[in-house]
């Protein structure tokens, strides 16, 4: 399971604390060392002290029958830095321990009988419930905007064009759930520039993917026609509608958009996740 191998990186993580905290308690406390490198090629060492400034400013030089004072000094920079990453991996490994835990809960309910559960108020739905009505709350896209390719996915949709026939079937091979130009509404403010921030509040965005564990979606744009002047025109109008309303939403929230503010600065078939916020039909 992967939460067994994240235990078990976990405790390797531990391990290796225990080594650096043990090393960094026997580091010097003062002080730091400077480096160069010589006109000979042989590096030279500097220790610099605090009571030691005026009479040093640069650095009491280190010879080498001191070494081992340098030594401990570069060791003390390296244990810091080591030890600073794998804090950060050590969170990284708690938080999908904590989200395969709560994956865990929803699925409770599995382990008694299909008479009990009946008779069972759940706190979290499974996963099963939790697909079933998220396809139920909007399964077919409802824009009228024409779609005249003939093109159709392995999953029987309509759709504007060969990439997005390949991302849909792509999507369906790897078992993600997804819906295409599914609605989504927004509660866009009305100020600002009028093409861009007006009553209109119904986005479709290209696909629309569940992650099952998380329970979150994401918003898929693939902007793939930026060479027509409308369509990019369109596109930008949309993202700017994304923008305006991650700037007054209290949903959690990711804008990630991997390009500049221009049309024409936008490469063609640019892959954009644009918004992702957590979703609850409980």
């Amino acid at each position: 399971m992967k939460n067994d191998k994240c235990i078990a990186e976990l405790k390797e993580l531990n391990r290796l604390k225990a080594l650096v905290l043990n090393s960094l308690k026997k580091a010097p406390s003062e002080g730091r060392l400077r480096s160069e490198m010589a006109q000979s090629k042989y590096p030279q060492y500097y220790l610099l002290l605090p009571g030691e400034r005026d009479s040093y400013p640069n650095g009491r030089y280190v010879r080498k029958k001191d070494i081992n004072i340098a030594k401990a000094y570069c060791q003390k920079e390296y244990d810091r830095l080591f030890l600073s990453e794998l804090i950060k991996q050590e969170r990284q490994f708690k938080r999908i321990i904590d989200a395969d835990n709560q994956h865990n809960l929803n699925e409770i309910i599995n382990m008694i009988s299909p008479a009990k559960r009946l008779l069972v108020e759940p706190y979290v739905m499974t996963d099963e419930e939790f697909i079933k009505n998220w396809k139920n709350l909007t399964s077919e896209s409802s824009n009228t905007y024409p779609i005249e390719s003939g093109l159709v996915t392995e999953n029987g949709e309509l759709v504007r064009s060969k990439s997005e026939k390949m991302i849909a079937d792509k999507l369906l091979l790897n078992g993600i759930l997804y819906k295409y130009e599914a609605p989504l509404s927004l509660k866009i403010p009305s100020f600002g520039r009028s093409n861009v921030l007006g009553t209109e509040n119904i986005l479709y965005p290209d696909f629309t993917i569940l992650n099952v564990r998380t329970r979150e979606e994401l918003y898929l744009e693939h902007l793939g026609m930026l060479d027509n002047p409308e369509y990019c025109k369109r596109a930008i109008e949309k993202i700017e509608k994304y923008e305006a309303y991650i700037l007054n939403a209290s949903t959690p929230f990711s804008l990630k958009r991997p390009f500049a503010e221009t049309a024409s600065s936008i490469s063609k078939n640019t892959w954009i996740v644009l918004l992702q916020f957590l979703r609850i039909f409980q």
